[in-house]
């Protein structure tokens, strides 16, 4: 009588949606950083429409390429959904067991200080927490790991 082995178990790997996912992270995160940091802040002046409308003015190009920036992102970052969908991925990554727990951690509280300063934005006049400029370092870390592991899965074994 032969005996029947039960076959080697394998590491699961991460498909290639990993590596779509990490490179639409990568590509949300630069459009938004040079859309916001090279261009609104640069040519908005905040209570001085006149100002405001001479930067632009002057740097017409800029402004435009900042807007097809901004454009590319919004349909990516609506920011309440965006922090809500960090929650739930940042909970799901944590009970994968695919994705190490404590990333999975730091992208829920990625997700919290996106609701934070949202609804902080919307209910305060003047809010300025900006929380989110911290706690992005999960939402960072998760697509370097998705980076990361999805390349891996696409090589040869």
């Amino acid at each position: 009588m032969t005996a029947v082995l039960p076959a080697p178990r394998t590491r699961p790997t991460m498909p290639a949606p990993g590596l779509v996912a990490g490179v639409g992270l990568l590509l949300l995160a630069v459009l938004a950083a040079l859309a916001n940091f090279g261009v609104v802040e640069r040519l908005v002046t905040e209570d001085d429409a006149a100002r405001t409308a001479l930067d632009i003015s002057a740097s017409e190009g800029l402004f435009r390429w900042g807007i097809a920036a901004l454009m590319l992102v919004v349909p990516l970052d609506v920011v309440v959904l965006f922090g809500a969908h960090l929650l739930l991925i940042g909970y799901l990554a944590y009970r994968s067991g695919r994705v190490p727990r404590w990333i999975g951690i730091l992208v829920v509280i990625a997700g919290l200080g996106y609701l934070v300063d949202s609804f902080g934005a919307f209910l305060r006049v003047g809010y300025s927490l900006q929380i989110s400029g911290v706690t992005f370092v999960g939402e960072a870390l998760l697509m370097f790991w998705l980076l990361a592991k999805g390349r891996r899965s696409l090589l040869p074994r």
